[in-house]
């Protein structure tokens, strides 16, 4: 007999389910396949109520087309849970009609077969919890389509061995957390020696031929075998009709390409970007450009993603084709990536933040450093401190261990080949904090050294004549703390250190209601730097004092206030470059922080700035900053493609601008990216947001941009603006130097404005 228990808490949610949800009504089951209008004859469903479900993604397993149709030997409503159910149904296996199966899920259609199709196709993907520990046993659920039509009666799902669809399948290769993980078909193990119950066959593609104009039937069927235990599922989509004329059934994995994430890397090869997808394989090749990968550079993380190492250009900076072959099946995605040069201008490379901002001086932290320009030969700079432990994760990623440090507020520098350093980053390495040594007083309490018996006793013998001489009421209140006394026995009334926490240090600088720790100023402008937000222990009083550790040679910072005892300073940068400020808070105890530090840089170009942000996930929005002369993804647009510009003196790179991220849409990153230009020329430049890609979701984006010049935010005269995949918001104008700013707020497209065409995807 099997030998399967199931927790008091699954069993307590079968009981609870058996009154579900109710199901997908079979009408929205047949949209959700997309079985185009007219075809459907009759559609009908058989088992409980909530056994089917319509869905757009389930985990990370999104539909390859609008919805997609989940069926399930559990309940629908509950399969992310991972819990399984017995539903105590039975009925019959279509392919052994003797056996009897349990908890099944049918989707019986009749459609009529347009004229002129001769085979239909549609997508699905099965998933079972049996897997691992249940692998070539009795207990193997099952996924089958029954077709009856004049050119072929049977199952028509199946590997190329002629398998029925279960964990014994050939196609059953999905068994990773990042591919499953959500699903409800991957779960912690209390039987399975890979510590995991759960897998499933990726999407695959089943084709089947077909008689112009004839009725088929096609039964949908997912069933567990020998017991109503352990669930599987499957999730059907993209049915279509199509005039190919084929023999038999047949199902297979054409491999699928559809974005890489970052979209460019540098010409010059070595970063690393994710290659999103459906159905690779572990023997996947990868060609960017005409260079393929090698096997070594490519790590197979999932069925629909790769992680690769990038290649240098054989011809420099270009946009490229992807290509990816499984050997039967190749995919191919047009233009889908750009090598990118980013020393363009001799511009070295510039860091935006550390994250986190500070760690311990004895080092060994591990933090993360974002910028532009970062590449195999930067170094990382914690003052004059080299890190020796740095992974390049791209251009504009590194991973860095914080190396011993003298404590305090060090800018961290990013240095090219050469040994030249652009801007920095603000980095704190906190020390031991100490206490005054004279800081001591009476505490109450005593210590197990300092109790005696004498000194109470005495004092209870001194103590009572005078009590009852006085027959005071509040005698019983006198006694019982003499008592007090005498019970805890403590004649200890040392001086000993107090014990309170050390303040905490909070620096910003103030930029009209808001507060920053990096800001891009003018010259001559006012900062205004708070310490606010800073606190000592249970409201206590706290002096604040300011220093300039890092200045422009010849530059003197001097602060208008007190810097040694004000909440609020500010100061005037005398020369362009870069200005580190430390804020340390001491208490009226003496006691001091950590240090809290700001990072100011000074232009003498009056500094240009501009940020788009948009809320939706998944959608892919690019910012384009564009000089008069510029021409749409080519010369004079600094955008993804073209990150740094050589837009002016070939030696300065400060009148060049700078790409500093480019956000492309990818779950939990911040949908922002900004373009700045430290010294521009005269003239006018416009600033455009494309709608790149929405990865299938055919929805909206909200745009938002914002516009700084010297250091100044620009009160623009335009409203955000939704835009959909393929179109150009020609948002504004702005001329340098007065800084004013025209709307144009237009929309067209990538197309007419006669851009390349981009993210074709191509299957073979």
């Amino acid at each position: 007999m099997r030998a399967r228990t199931i927790s008091l808490l699954a069993a307590a949610t079968s009981l609870l389910a058996l009154a579900p949800a109710r199901a997908a009504d079979v009408d929205d089951l047949v949209a959700a396949l997309d079985i185009p209008d007219g075809a459907v004859v009759s559609a009908v469903t058989t088992g409980l109520d909530d056994q089917s479900r319509v869905l757009g993604t389930l985990g990370p397993i999104a539909a390859i087309d609008g919805d997609m149709a989940l069926f399930t030997t559990g309940y629908a409503s509950q399969v992310t849970s991972g819990e399984d159910h017995d539903l105590g149904t039975t009925g019959h296996d279509p392919i052994e009609p003797g056996s009897p199966v349990h908890d099944q899920a049918l989707l019986t259609l009749e459609l009529t077969v347009p004229e002129g199709m001769h085979s239909i196709e549609f997508d699905w993907y099965f998933m079972s919890r049996e897997y691992p520990y249940y692998v070539g046993s009795d207990y193997n659920d099952r996924f089958t389509v029954i077709q009856e039509g004049q050119l072929y009666e049977g199952n028509i799902v199946f590997d190329n061995e002629e398998n029925v669809v279960d964990v014994n399948n050939a196609m059953f290769t999905v068994t990773d957390a990042l591919s499953l993980d959500g699903t409800g078909f991957w779960r912690v193990s209390g039987v399975s020696q890979s510590g995991y119950d759960g897998g499933g066959t990726g999407w695959i593609t089943t084709r089947s031929p077909v008689e112009p104009g004839e009725t088929i039937s096609l039964r949908f069927d997912v069933h567990d075998v020998a017991d109503g235990i352990y669930d599987s599922g499957v999730l059907v989509d993209n049915f279509r009709w199509s005039e190919e004329e084929i023999e038999d059934p047949n199902s297979g994995s054409p491999v699928e390409l559809h974005y890489l994430s970052p979209k460019s890397a540098t010409s010059t090869g070595g970063d690393e970007v994710l290659v999103i997808g459906r159905r690779f394989t572990a023997d996947v090749q990868v060609w960017i450009g005409a260079v393929e990968v090698p096997q070594d550079d490519i790590d197979l993380l999932g069925d629909g993603l790769l992680r690769v190492v990038v290649p240098p250009a054989p011809d420099g900076p270009a946009l490229v084709d992807v290509r990816a072959s499984t050997g039967e099946h190749e995919a191919l995605l047009g233009n889908g990536f750009t090598w990118v040069s980013r020393s363009e201008g001799g511009a070295p490379p510039e860091l935006v933040a550390v994250d986190p901002d500070h760690a311990d001086a004895t080092g060994g932290a591990e933090v993360t450093i974002t910028g532009v320009g970062l590449g195999e030969h930067v170094t990382i700079l914690f003052g004059d401190v080299e890190a020796t432990d740095v992974t390049i994760v791209s251009s504009t990623e590194a991973v860095v261990v914080v190396p011993e440090l003298e404590p305090g507020a060090i800018a961290v520098r990013a240095a090219d080949a050469a040994g030249r350093a652009g801007s920095p980053a603000h980095f704190v390495a906190r020390g031991e904090l100490e206490d005054p040594a004279d800081r001591s007083s009476n505490v109450g309490g005593c210590s197990q050294a300092g109790r005696s018996p004498v000194a109470p006793l005495a004092l209870l013998l001194m103590a009572l004549p005078l009590a009852l001489r006085r027959r005071s009421r509040l005698l019983p209140a006198a006694v019982a703390g003499i008592l007090l006394i005498a019970l805890t026995g403590c004649s200890d009334y040392s001086l000993r250190p107090e014990q309170h926490p050390h303040p905490v240090a909070q620096a910003a600088i103030v930029v009209d209601e808001a507060e920053v720790t990096t800001r891009t100023v003018a010259v001559g402008e006012e900062v205004i730097l708070s310490g606010a937000a800073s606190r000592g222990f249970d409201g206590a009083r706290v002096d604040w004092r300011w220093a300039a550790v890092e200045a422009p040679e010849g530059a003197d910072v001097v602060f208008e206030g007190r810097a040694d005892r004000d909440e609020q300073v500010s100061f005037r940068p005398e020369l362009p470059g870069d200005y580190l400020v430390q804020l340390v808070v001491r208490d009226h105890r003496g006691r001091d922080s950590h240090p809290a530090a700001v990072l100011v840089r000074a232009t003498d170009g009056g500094a240009l700035r501009v940020r788009l942000d948009w809320q939706e996930s998944g959608h892919d929005l690019d910012l384009h900053l564009m000089r008069s002369d510029g021409r749409w993804f080519d010369d004079g647009d600094c955008f993804y493609g073209r990150p740094q510009p050589a837009w002016g003196d070939p030696d300065d790179g400060a009148d060049d601008p700078r790409l500093l991220a480019d956000a492309d849409g990818t779950a939990g990153q911040l949908l922002r990216e900004e373009i700045q230009l430290n010294s521009p020329a005269e003239g006018t430049y416009t600033v455009l947001v494309h709608h790149l890609n929405d990865r299938g979701s055919l929805t909206e984006a909200e745009t938002t941009l914002t516009l700084w010049h010297d250091g100044v935010e620009q009160t623009l005269p335009l409203d955000p603006e939704r835009l959909v995949q393929g179109e150009v918001w020609q948002a504004l104008a702005i001329t340098l130097p007065t800084g004013q700013v025209a709307a144009i707020d237009q929309v067209t497209t990538h197309a007419e404005l006669d851009g390349p065409e981009l993210n074709r995807r191509e299957e073979s």
